[in-house]
């Protein structure tokens, strides 16, 4: 009998593979999205991991750029101090460079080499015996490295004077024209008028040895020899820095006058290790590889110089510097800039530990994420199944509680209306806390209209709450167009539901300006935001303090800081002065006179600035007691004798004897006599500068007056006097400017004392300055 076989997919088959469909799709795409998120997140990171190598390679090469340019400007000033020096000696060259030396340890010395002719060759080296030096002599490295004496040249240049000196006796008198690569240097820096850098190696074998470069210029030791986690003292590779000098004011514009009137060279010696040590010591630990080369070569000669490995690397780690090529087709980042003349380039690689801080697991994360999203939806999808026969056997059930929930309705209806009716109550509070604030609210809609303003809102403004509602914000014509673009840009992030901090506005209102800080709050409806609620308050006062403070700051800050070399300088030019440091001749009695007093006059305008912060920001306190006015003018014409006398001018004082004592200010009313004084002097070219003093009745007070002979004041120029850093365009010579506040400080002192300040003068004709202090009671 024939049997009949069912179909391999028969209606029951095709139904239940349709009742699953859904879950077959959501495991399909659920896997394939998971899998693809996760591709397109680790490109991301990967991106992101490059991005940030570079930035940190780029700051750490910034650091170390900045901190080489920094070193060799120390340098230079010593060119600035041969070009200030008629000639230098030993003991002023270690004073000039010391203070070089304490505060960068990365100056391994700073040494002086000058220019020296056959024909010079004997006085200089019986100059060098005569310092204290009694073996002196011109030398030279033989080929087991030791000194000896040099043999005839036309021109040598051997180091003269080396700091620190212990340490580099043996580099005093060693020509260093002696060696090919340090001659070469030489000459490129004395034909450039450039400073011309060579690199060099220096190991235990090679001590005392000057040269430690071959004759192609190139270090001798092995690169890999070099390499350390922490380089030691005497393996270090250093940068040799020469900086030409010559003779003052001769001409060096060409090439043919550089040689002709070069002096010698200031010589810097630095440890590269010490570059990169000090400029990376404070940044973080990334994980960074970073070796140094010398592109100035040829690109057949090896360019490697130095490798500073990351901090996170063993202290037994070498790396392999012939896979140079390799490491730049990885993952890396170069620069190249310039060192005294020289191409350096830096190539930064990442050490595994940078992967390893960098490295994120968030793509693996969203993997997983994604696999257990996709099973939960799986899981959701076969349960919905069951759940479906389930939901009907329930429709029943919450029929049955339907008028239960019924209820519950009308008790939730009863409670709402209680709602509402707080509600109503709290907008009425709101309202009345809304009219009653003293800072200014405003609220406006979605689209930028004025919905509701208060009182003190219309009092900042300037303008009626009916003439603003309505109209939209740009149109109210109280701030700037560039506030109006501002608040636009703000009032369209915030509504995009941006969370933007308070911004800041200036409002002007019947003339007078005034800073307001605006507080916005969205107000929402529904979850959307329909509008916002700004609450301005007045910085104006506030802001205006915090500037004072900063600049009063700045101004202390930056007086003090040049108060310290000013004080150092000037204790130089006595020392030199009262012949501690040898006999001092007329002419140079004369110059350092000229800079004493000019480190005299900068210092008096340093304490003008002082004194002018100090008013302006009210810290000014004075000290009254009962003095004598004419003791106080009798003081001041012995502190301007001398003065006087420079100019040939005669200094007189007319004093009342009737004259009681006053409350004042010693040291401030010497301040203004001085200052008025002082004034009188620098616009008198001959003639009688008189301090006069007077009793008057009517107010019962004393007069000061300095009267002088001068170029008087015109008419038009009078105005300016008292105003602050205000100077007459007629004051022409570079000693008689200073900084415009001695007047006004001056005016500020007395006007403190209760008295006034003023002037009488004709032009061409002379002037007279008076004031007037209260008598003691």
């Amino acid at each position: 009998m024939p049997t009949t076989r069912e179909p391999l997919f028969g209606d029951a088959s095709r139904s239940a593979f349709r009742a699953y469909l859904p879950f077959y799709i959501t495991v399909f795409v659920g896997i394939t999205l998971s899998i693809l998120v996760f591709i397109w997140k680790r490109n991301a990171e990967w991106h992101e991991i490059q991005n940030r190598f570079v930035s940190d390679s780029r700051e750490r090469v910034i650091y170390l750029q900045r901190d080489i340019k920094e070193k060799l400007l120390e340098l230079q000033s010593i060119e600035a101090f041969f070009a200030g020096s008629r000639e230098v000696e030993r003991k002023e060259f270690q004073s000039f460079v010391k203070p070089s030396l304490l505060e960068y340890e990365s100056i391994r010395f700073m040494a002086w080499v000058p220019r020296v002719t056959d024909n010079e060759r004997k006085k200089f080296e019986s100059a060098g015996r005569d310092s204290g030096i009694t073996d002196f002599e011109i030398r030279v490295p033989d080929l087991q490295g030791k000194l000896a004496s040099e043999g005839w040249r036309k021109e040598y240049f051997p180091v003269c004077y080396a700091e620190p000196y212990y340490g580099n006796e043996n580099l005093l008198g060693v020509d260093l024209a002696a060696d090919v690569a340090t001659l070469d240097a030489i000459k490129r820096a004395r034909d450039t008028g450039q400073m011309i850098s060579i690199t060099k190696y220096r190991s235990d074998a090679q001590n005392q040895q000057i040269f430690s470069q071959g004759q192609n210029g190139k270090a001798q030791a092995s690169p890999k020899a070099k390499i350390q986690n922490v380089p030691q003292e005497d393996q270090d590779l250093e940068l040799w820095v020469f900086l030409p000098i010559y003779q003052n004011n001769a001409p060096r514009d060409s090439v043919e006058e550089r040689r002709e009137n070069l002096q010698g060279f200031a010589l810097g010696v630095f440890r590269v290790f010490d570059f990169f040590e000090y400029s990376l010591s404070h940044l973080k630990m990334m994980g960074i590889d970073m070796f140094l080369f010398d592109e100035s070569y040829s690109d057949s000669d090896k360019k490697f110089l130095y490798y500073f490995p990351s901090r996170t690397r063993k202290a037994d780690y070498q790396p392999e510097i012939d896979k140079e090529k390799e490491m730049r087709e990885k993952l890396h980042w170069a620069a190249l800039f310039d060192v005294a003349g020289r191409k350096w380039s830096v190539l930064c690689v990442p050490a595994p530990s940078f992967f390893e801080a960098e490295g994120s697991r968030q793509s693996w994360f969203i993997l997983i994420i994604g696999f257990l999203i996709t099973g939960m939806a799986s899981s959701y999808l076969l349960s919905d199944i069951g759940r479906t026969a389930q939901i009907e056997r329930l429709v029943e059930k919450r029929t049955l509680e339907l008028s239960r929930v019924n209820r519950d309705l009308e008790r939730e209806i009863h409670e709402h209306e209680q709602t509402e009716a707080k509600l109503r109550e709290s907008e009425r509070r709101f309202a009345d806390l809304f009219e009653s604030a003293p800072d200014p609210i405003m609220r406006i809609n979605a689209q930028g209209y004025f919905e509701a303003i208060n009182p003190a809102a219309e009092k900042a403004i300037g303008m009626k709450k009916e003439d603003l509602i309505g109209k939209h914000f740009v149109e109210i014509g109280k701030v700037s167009p560039d506030a109006i673009e501002k608040a636009t840009s703000e009032f369209r992030a915030i509504m995009s539901g941006e969370d933007r901090p308070p911004a800041e506005y200036e409002i002007t209102t019947d003339g007078v300006t005034r800073l307001y800080e605006a507080n916005p709050r969205v107000i929402e409806q529904k979850g959307k935001i329909v509008g916002l609620q700004i609450i301005f308050r007045d910085i104006t006062l506030r802001r205006h303090r915090e500037e004072l403070e900063i600049k009063s700051q700045f101004i202390s800050t930056v007086s003090h800081e040049l108060r310290t070399p000013l004080h150092t300088i000037k204790e130089g030019i006595n020392v030199i002065l009262d012949g501690s440091t040898g006999d001092v001749n007329e002419e140079q009695r004369e110059f350092l006179q000229i800079a004493k007093r000019n480190v005299d006059r900068l210092a008096r305008l340093i304490n003008n600035v002082l004194d002018f912060q100090k008013w302006e920001s009210g810290e000014m306190v004075l000290f009254p007691a009962e003095y004598a006015i004419n003791d106080v003018a009798r003081e001041v014409e012995k502190t301007m004798f001398g003065l006087v006398r420079n100019k040939n001018l005669k200094l007189e004082l007319d004093l009342a004897e009737n004259i009681p004592r006053a409350t004042f200010d010693r040291d401030r009313v010497i301040q203004v006599l001085v200052n008025l004084v002082d004034n009188a002097i620098k616009f008198t070219k001959k003639g009688t500068v008189t301090i006069r003093t007077r009793l008057k009745e009517d107010p019962r007070a004393i007069q000061i007056s300095v009267q002088d002979s001068g170029i008087g004041i015109k008419k038009e120029d009078v105005p300016k006097l008292f105003k602050d850093f205000s100077q007459l365009g007629r004051t022409r010579s570079a000693s008689a400017r200073g900084t415009g506040l001695g007047l006004v400080i001056s005016k500020r002192i007395i006007e403190q004392h209760g008295g006034k300040i003023w002037v009488e003068s004709q032009d061409e004709k002379g002037s007279i300055f008076s004031f007037m202090l209260p008598l003691a009671s």
